[in-house]
Protein backbone atom coordinates (compact mmCIF):
# COMPACT_ATOMS: atom_id res chain seq x y z
CA UNK A 1 0.00 0.00 0.00
CA UNK A 2 1.52 3.41 -0.91
CA UNK A 3 2.50 6.09 1.81
CA UNK A 4 -0.57 7.72 -0.09
CA UNK A 5 -3.27 5.46 0.53
CA UNK A 6 -2.19 5.07 4.31
CA UNK A 7 -2.38 8.73 4.85
CA UNK A 8 -6.09 9.06 3.23
CA UNK A 9 -7.20 5.78 5.13
CA UNK A 10 -6.16 7.86 8.45
CA UNK A 11 -8.06 10.67 7.17
CA UNK A 12 -10.89 8.50 6.64
CA UNK A 13 -10.86 6.73 9.69
CA UNK A 14 -10.51 10.34 12.11
CA UNK A 15 -13.45 11.76 9.84
CA UNK A 16 -15.23 9.03 10.40
CA UNK A 17 -15.18 9.20 14.11
CA UNK A 18 -15.50 13.13 13.93
CA UNK A 19 -19.35 12.20 12.05
CA UNK A 20 -19.78 9.38 14.39
CA UNK A 21 -19.59 11.99 17.58
CA UNK A 22 -21.28 14.95 15.91
CA UNK A 23 -24.24 12.23 15.11
CA UNK A 24 -24.31 10.72 19.29
CA UNK A 25 -22.11 8.05 18.83
CA UNK A 26 -20.36 7.73 22.66
CA UNK A 27 -17.85 5.23 21.28
CA UNK A 28 -16.16 4.28 18.11
CA UNK A 29 -12.70 2.28 16.70
CA UNK A 30 -11.24 2.13 13.56
CA UNK A 31 -8.17 0.52 12.46
CA UNK A 32 -6.49 -0.43 9.33
CA UNK A 33 -4.53 -0.78 7.10
CA UNK A 34 -4.80 -4.65 7.11
CA UNK A 35 -2.27 -6.59 5.99
CA UNK A 36 -3.73 -9.01 3.10
CA UNK A 37 -6.95 -7.45 2.74
CA UNK A 38 -8.69 -6.33 -0.43
CA UNK A 39 -10.13 -2.90 -1.13
CA UNK A 40 -12.89 -1.82 -3.46
CA UNK A 41 -11.57 1.05 -5.47
CA UNK A 42 -14.72 3.16 -6.91
CA UNK A 43 -14.72 6.30 -8.15
CA UNK A 44 -12.60 6.31 -11.29
CA UNK A 45 -15.15 6.32 -13.70
CA UNK A 46 -18.14 7.97 -12.15
CA UNK A 47 -21.57 7.60 -13.00
CA UNK A 48 -23.89 11.12 -13.38
CA UNK A 49 -25.98 13.20 -15.78
CA UNK A 50 -23.29 15.99 -15.46
CA UNK A 51 -19.99 15.09 -18.12
CA UNK A 52 -18.29 18.46 -16.65
CA UNK A 53 -18.47 16.08 -13.37
CA UNK A 54 -18.96 12.47 -14.39
CA UNK A 55 -17.40 9.87 -16.88
CA UNK A 56 -20.49 7.85 -17.76
CA UNK A 57 -24.39 8.08 -17.34
CA UNK A 58 -27.53 6.44 -16.08
CA UNK A 59 -26.71 3.74 -18.12
CA UNK A 60 -22.85 3.42 -17.81
CA UNK A 61 -22.33 4.70 -21.15
CA UNK A 62 -19.17 7.04 -22.07
CA UNK A 63 -20.52 10.61 -22.07
CA UNK A 64 -18.00 11.16 -24.59
CA UNK A 65 -18.32 8.10 -26.80
CA UNK A 66 -21.60 6.79 -27.55
CA UNK A 67 -20.26 3.06 -27.93
CA UNK A 68 -18.64 2.97 -24.64
CA UNK A 69 -20.00 1.31 -21.96
CA UNK A 70 -17.93 0.76 -18.18
CA UNK A 71 -19.90 -1.55 -16.39
CA UNK A 72 -18.30 -2.15 -13.33
CA UNK A 73 -17.47 -1.16 -10.08
CA UNK A 74 -15.29 2.05 -10.86
CA UNK A 75 -18.94 3.83 -11.75
CA UNK A 76 -19.82 4.13 -7.93
CA UNK A 77 -18.68 7.52 -6.42
CA UNK A 78 -17.72 5.79 -3.76
CA UNK A 79 -18.33 2.09 -1.98
CA UNK A 80 -19.16 0.32 0.87
CA UNK A 81 -17.08 -1.10 3.18
CA UNK A 82 -18.46 -4.91 1.99
CA UNK A 83 -18.07 -6.58 -1.33
CA UNK A 84 -20.20 -4.58 -3.56
CA UNK A 85 -20.53 -7.99 -6.20
CA UNK A 86 -24.11 -7.84 -5.93
CA UNK A 87 -24.36 -4.33 -7.41
CA UNK A 88 -21.61 -4.74 -10.16
CA UNK A 89 -24.13 -7.44 -11.39
CA UNK A 90 -27.19 -5.87 -11.18
CA UNK A 91 -25.37 -2.62 -13.30
CA UNK A 92 -23.61 -4.98 -15.35
CA UNK A 93 -27.37 -6.91 -15.78
CA UNK A 94 -29.07 -3.45 -16.58
CA UNK A 95 -26.25 -2.00 -18.85
CA UNK A 96 -26.12 -5.52 -20.87
CA UNK A 97 -30.35 -5.21 -21.11
CA UNK A 98 -30.38 -1.28 -22.29
CA UNK A 99 -27.42 -2.29 -25.22
CA UNK A 100 -29.54 -4.94 -26.41
CA UNK A 101 -32.63 -3.16 -26.31
CA UNK A 102 -31.11 0.25 -27.97
CA UNK A 103 -28.08 -1.41 -30.29
CA UNK A 104 -29.17 -0.18 -33.59
CA UNK A 105 -29.03 3.65 -32.31
CA UNK A 106 -25.95 2.95 -30.26
CA UNK A 107 -23.89 1.31 -33.00
CA UNK A 108 -25.34 4.19 -35.79
CA UNK A 109 -27.53 1.99 -37.32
Amino acid sequence: MSENSKLNLAFGIRKAREILSEAGAVSSFGFGPIREVGFHIAGTAKMGNDKETSVVNKWCQSHDHSNLFISDNSVFVTCSSVNPLSTIHAIGYRTGTHIAKHFDSIVGR
